[in-house]
Parts: C-alpha cells; structure tokens; sequence
C-alpha cells in the first residue's frame, strides 16, 4: 500500500526500477568507448486543445500533476518547472533511495512502485496531469525491460482510467520507439514505428499499452530525441573524455545525423504538450503511427557525432581529434563489455542494444507537428546551450 506525504524524506524518482533517460543511441556507446580505451469522465478523446504560441509563453495554468521518474534527469528538471509555475506536485517514489530534493508545501511524495496498484492509487487520486517518466533503460534481459516499460506503463494507464475524472497522461516515450531515420529524412509521428533495440520495442510497447486507453483516458505521448543539459551523466561523459584526452571516438564511417534538446527546453514543451497537446485517439493502439496526440521536440541544428564532439570541445574552448573505431572493433567491445555485465549481474553501459541504435544510421525527428499545434518554436542554439551545460559542469566539480 502506498504512504504518501508533505514534501518530507521520501524516495527515488522511480516507482519503476529506474528512471527514465534521454534516447542517447551512438553518443553514449562512444562515451563510455572513450572510458574504456583511456580508462473528466465525459472525455472526448478527439478533442483538440491547441495554441499558437511559443512554449516560453505559455501563462501558467496551476493544475495538481503527478510525476513518476521524478528522481531521474529529466524528472527532476520537470518537478522543479512545476513547482515554479506554483502546481501541486505528487513524485510517486520508491522507498529504496533517499528523497534528498527540494522540499516545498507544494510537495507531495507518494511511496509506491507501477507494480503496486494500490500505491498507484495514493498517487494519482485528485490528479489532474500525470507524468509518466519512470523507466527501465538497461537490462540483462528483454522480459525484464519489457516488463517494467509496458507493464507497469499500462498499470498506470489502467488505474488512471478507473477514475471518475481521469487526468491526462503524458507518457514520456523515446525516438528509439520510432526507430532511426531512413532515406535521409527526418522521422515524423506519422511515419511507422520500427524499433532497432530492445530499449526502443519496450517504449513503442509502453506505448501501445497507454494507448489501448485511450478511449477512457486522455493519452499524449512524447518522444525525445537525445536529451542533455545540467545534470546529465551521459553526455557528461563525452565532456570529460573530451577534456582529458582531447580524442572523440566516433564508432564506424557513417555521418550520420542526430536530434538533440536541452532538459530546460523539453520539460517546458511537456507542460504544453500536457495541457494544450492533441490526444491518442482510441484506434491508435492498431495502428504503426499516431495520427494524433504524439510530439517530437528538438532542437533545429541535426549534428552528425563528429560535429557534435567538436562542438562540445568548443564549449569548453578546448581542442579535439575525432577518431573513427571500426565497425568490427566497436561489436568486439561491446560483446566483451556485454558479459562483463553479465558476470556481475548489471547490464553494462556498452552493450549490444546500444551498439545497435548507434550503428542503425541517423536518429533525427521533424517538429513540424509540435509546430503547427502547439507554436512549439526551437529554442535556444545548440551550441549556447551547450556552452551553459559546460559551465554547469565546471561549477558542479564534474569537470
């Protein structure tokens, strides 16, 4: 049974296993490559609720929310986003780690798990927007990622649409859902989802899972593109290596292209999303596309990786020699740092999964949709805002 309480100690952001991550394909690989070689009931769910203004001017509309994954990156910027626009917040939190955030009358944390209904229950009751970040990224296995992802996605889903006013759920999904880029355009909501790794299957599933309600629940779906900025621990590590080596390892020969998006930028366009989005509509759960209610956000400059590695040696004013690792090699370490994880029991942060989505081609998404509905405009410059996550880094000591 879940225990909730005032802004008090409580727990991680999870109510899952882990929290949920930025899709991060072929830069994570090649960081962590970098380490290793140098060390309402009347709902209508065809209703449309849309603006046409940018998501930085939206006036904030106070609502209760609940977030899970709230403990996690991209969770811990979106709880803050809310509480500064003065909204009710409920983090549905495991009990297993120390809620050491911002304590606020604002506040609420509720213990629980998406396995346990009941606590789901605690969480969601008055709730008016839920936030469903919590997430499993790696796992030893399929069944497990799967199981965590949908599973507990369509537990939320369910107990959400038992409610005599069911609030809307943001479902924060992953461009790995969508699958990668093909034929050199950018993926848009329309485009059929397919999926290369078992990470990207278990999200289009968690999906698929929030969607079959979408006849009784509000339902939109998000679906990031390689997220970054404060706090991030995986570009992070690209950022170090950098710094320390002045090497930037691109795993095989393609150039291809990436999307990306600052947390401060995505949690803004959630809120909008939230609040102004389209919905799933109740046939989406049979179809390979969402004809509505599902959004990319990003940033307008699509980098390839080498580019990206350099522009992130110019936001530390640094030098930087990008070095090409063969295909051959790069499926050599990750088997080897695959039964690494094996042997210990923890799925590695090289791992074949990842390999995949790095070696799949290009990861780019069209905000077009998120334009034209919601006035979504592309926020600050990449290179600005990486400039500011590098300053974040120095001052955090993580540089």
């Amino acid at each position: 049974m879940g225990a909730c309480q005032r802004s008090s100690q409580s727990s991680d952001g999870g109510a899952g296993r882990s929290t949920c991550r930025p899709y991060s394909p072929a830069w994570i690989w090649s960081a962590a490559l970098a380490r290793s070689i140098v060390e309402n009931s009347a709902y209508n769910p065809h209703r449309v609720r849309c603006v046409r203004t940018a998501v930085s001017r939206f006036d904030p509309v106070m609502s209760r929310v609940v977030v899970t994954g709230a403990t996690g990156f991209i969770g811990q910027h979106l709880v803050e986003h809310l509480l500064e626009r003065g909204d009710q917040v409920t983090c549905l939190v495991r009990r297993s780690s120390p809620w050491d955030r911002r304590r606020s009358p604002q506040l609420r944390v509720c213990h629980g798990d998406l396995a346990d209904r009941d606590s789901l229950r605690a969480a969601v009751a008055d709730a008016e927007i839920v936030y469903h970040l919590a997430a499993l990224v790696r796992a030893l296995d399929y069944e497990t990622m799967l199981d965590t992802n949908a599973g507990g996605t369509r537990n939320l889903a369910s107990v959400c649409a038992e409610m005599s006013r069911p609030p809307t759920l943001l479902l924060v999904s992953s461009l790995a859902a969508a699958g990668p880029t093909t034929n050199g355009r950018a993926v848009d909501e329309q485009d059929p989802a397919r999926p290369v790794s078992n990470y990207g299957r278990s999200k289009r599933a968690a999906e698929l899972a929030a969607a079959a309600f979408a006849d009784r629940l509000p339902v939109t779906i998000v679906r990031p593109p390689i997220v970054f900025g404060p706090g991030d621990r995986d570009l992070w590590q690209m950022f170090r290596s950098i710094s320390r080596t002045h090497v930037h390892p691109v795993a095989g020969y393609r150039r291809s292209r990436f999307s990306l998006i600052d947390v401060r930028d995505l949690v803004a366009a959630l809120v909008v999303a939230a609040e102004r989005g389209t919905r799933v509509g109740p046939d989406d759960d049979l179809r390979d596309a969402f004809a509505s209610g599902c959004y990319y956000f990003a940033q307008q400059e699509r980098p390839t990786y080498e580019e990206l590695g350099r522009r992130v040696a110019a936001a530390m004013d640094c030098r930087v020699l990008p070095i090409v690792v063969p295909a051959a090699l790069a499926w050599s370490l990750a088997s080897a740092s695959d039964l690494a994880g094996r042997l210990r029991g923890q799925a590695s942060l090289v791992n074949f999964d990842k390999l995949r989505e790095a070696t799949a081609g290009g990861w780019t998404c069209s905000t077009a949709r998120a334009e034209r509905e919601l006035g979504f405009e592309s926020p600050n410059g990449l290179d600005q805002r990486l400039r500011e996550t590098a300053q974040w880094y120095r001052q955090a000591g993580w540089l």
